[in-house]
């Protein structure tokens, strides 16, 4: 009785899984423009450009209903530089609306993580 139990729970949630249809969020203009965003806008901190830093920092945000971006915040900041991190939240905060995110044909709020990386030329 219990492995029968157990099948119907999961058919159940199949079939409820089956029928969400969700779309993420993103950037106008795909990956590419997102990228060309962030290069063309990010400056890069004089501290870090005297030290010789390098590193990643990871952001987590929220696309809200409307596209803007909203909840920023450092997941793990480039090390031993919160100029960086702070200059990525700059950014991210600046970017041009993103088309939302949406389930069953209703725009919903989606949470996202992103890499901004920190490169000397």
């Amino acid at each position: 009785m219990k492995n029968l139990l157990l099948c119907g729970l999961l058919l159940c949630n199949t079939i409820l899984f089956a029928q969400t249809k969700y779309r993420e969020a993103t950037f106008k203009g795909g990956q590419k423009a997102m990228a060309a965003y962030i290069k063309k806008n990010l400056v890069y901190p004089q501290i870090a450009t005297k030290n010789h830093t390098e590193g990643k920092c990871f952001l987590k945000f929220v696309v809200s209903k409307d596209g803007t971006i909203t909840h920023v915040a450092v997941v793990q900041g480039v090390a031993n530089c919160p100029e960086c991190d702070q200059e990525a939240i700059r950014v991210l905060k600046n970017m041009p609306k993103w088309r939302p995110a949406k389930e069953n044909g209703k725009e919903v709020d989606a949470y996202f993580t992103l890499p901004i990386n920190f490169t000397l030329d």
